[in-house]
């Protein structure tokens, strides 16, 4: 008797969702993805922007409306959108442990429930989902408007309001510009600037790995101090501002091109935290001074959500061994390190329920996500390849003892993994084989003496995504287009670094 293909359900369709459906579809496994929205894409989804064109080519500083674009063009190209089910929230799940398989309680787009039963599910609803919003004392006193981050659309709306965002981010930065309402006018180019990932190597990154693993506070002090050395070389930071430079091991770096222009021309004023609501628009700051507001935006990111699974939310502080919060103090919190194998895997049901976006760490989320299915779906595909229960438990264990080190001396995203440690592990799980390729075994020589030149491309040139798919294995397809794509990114940058020196002539 044949068996029957497992199905999957996926509940989320941002690019976490979307990437992770593809690859367990390339295997074969029969998979449905569920969205409560009426389109893919998550964050990404702006619901007042106008469509834009098919993109051929994705620009260097995407808009969000163009990697939404981006979004749908890849689930067209690939055909994934028969398997979508939109407008379908997950309200519950259970797990059938006689059957060994998971029931999914649904909202359809009807309003009415109901039920399916899945053999495995991939949790890829992201960890942006809960927006953080603080309580001020006095707040019931407050006559303007307060809003989170993730419903700040439209800046005009704010036009001649003394706004206040809060929090010190990437949506902080971007929100702040916004509210300047001058993005026409702000500055691209900047001072000896360039494009930072696209001088990211394969060789360079292998270096920084190693050194990480050798000597992690030696590796730690040499990226901090060349990020560091770029940052001053493209701006001039006052003190006064207080912006904190924590390290990048502690702290996701901001990334924004007009924030210290609008410091400067003081549009953008810094000033000290809250502590409570004054009067009707007025707030007072931590360091006793007053200010009149209009309106107050949180930037002060989101909490995670995986209650509905009940007991096997890897988030539950109960769970033994387990560091209840992001600065290793005792207390509860609800962005706990995930008691996961490889931050992907339940640690307790890995053959059949596991996590997309909750491994992270200085890469593109797109890359590592994709990296992450691969794995997952090699492993499902073949579960002899899973290690022992005690083997994964050993697993977490170090895991938690490089987390102890980080929170030893300063706050940890719940996400972050040893990238070198993970990355390895990933890519042979899903049998990517590029370190192979390219290290100094028999098989890197062979690759390097039968095609020399495009061995220096993959190990000087830049570090593109389609690394992923450019060797053959005995687990994954390649793609036949992998040299080829590799190839034009390279030019492209070349092109790019070619106009950049002249127009400095």
């Amino acid at each position: 008797m044949a068996l029957s293909t497992p199905t999957v359900a996926i509940i989320g369709l941002g690019a976490l969702g979307i990437v992770t459906l593809k690859n367990l579809l390339e295997e074969g496994f029969d998979v449905t993805g569920f969205e409560k929205n009426d389109s893919i894409g998550g964050l990404w989804r702006f619901t007042e922007a106008s469509q834009t064109s098919a993109l051929e080519y994705i620009p260097s500083h995407p808009s969000a409306a163009q990697v939404q674009q981006y979004l749908d063009n890849y689930a067209k190209h690939f055909e994934l959108e028969s398997h979508f089910r939109l407008k379908t929230e997950v309200l519950r799940i259970d797990r059938v442990k006689e059957q060994q398989k998971w029931t999914l309680t649904l909202r359809t787009s009807d309003g009415k429930e109901a039920r399916e039963t899945f053999d495995k599910l991939i949790v890829a609803n992201g960890t942006n989902n809960m927006p953080k919003i603080p309580t001020l004392t006095g707040q019931e006193d407050f006559k303007g408007e307060i809003l989170h981050s993730k419903d700040f659309k439209r800046p005009a709306m704010f036009q001649d309001k003394r706004v206040v965002v809060v929090g010190i981010g990437n949506t902080a930065a971007d929100t702040a510009t916004a509210l300047c309402g001058i993005a026409s006018q702000i500055p691209r180019k900047m001072p000896n600037g360039n494009i930072l990932d696209q001088g990211v190597t394969y060789r360079m990154t292998k270096i920084q790995f190693s050194m990480a693993k050798w000597a992690p506070s030696f590796a730690e002090n040499i990226s901090n101090k060349y990020v560091k050395k770029r940052q001053d070389e493209a701006f001039e930071i006052k003190p006064e501002w207080k912006l904190d430079s924590p390290s990048m091991i502690h702290a996701l770096p901001i990334v924004s091109d007009s924030l210290i222009a609008e410091l400067h021309s003081g549009r953008i004023e810094s000033v000290a935290g809250l502590r409570k609501v004054n009067g009707e628009r007025q707030l007072e700051l931590e360091d006793n001074s007053v200010i009149d507001v209009d309106v107050i935006v949180w930037c002060t990111g989101y909490s995670w959500r995986y209650d509905f699974l009940g007991e096997y939310d890897p988030t539950l502080e109960s769970h033994e061994g387990h560091i209840p919060t992001i600065t290793g103090k005792a207390g509860p919190h609800q962005r706990a390190i995930p008691r996961l194998y490889r931050n992907v895997f339940s640690m307790d049901l890995p053959e059949s329920l596991a996590f997309a976006g909750l491994a992270a760490f200085h890469t593109p989320i797109f890359v590592s996500a994709d990296l992450a299915s691969q794995a997952i779906a090699q492993y499902w595909k073949k579960p002899e390849l899973m290690p022992s229960k005690e083997q994964r438990q050993m697993s977490y264990a170090k895991h938690m003892a490089w987390a102890n080190r980080i929170l030893a001396h300063g706050k940890l995203d719940p996400r972050f993994v040893d990238a070198q440690v993970w990355t390895e592990w990933a890519e042979k799980a899903a049998g990517v084989h590029i370190s192979d390729h390219l290290g100094y075994g028999l098989t890197g020589w062979k690759f390097w003496y039968e095609d020399k030149e495009f061995c220096k491309m993959l190990m000087d040139g830049i570090y593109s995504p389609h690394f992923l798919r450019l060797f053959q294995s005995d687990r994954r397809k390649a793609w036949g287009g992998a040299r080829v794509a590799i190839e034009n990114a390279n030019e492209r940058v070349r092109e790019r670094i070619a106009k950049a020196s002249e127009a400095a002539l």
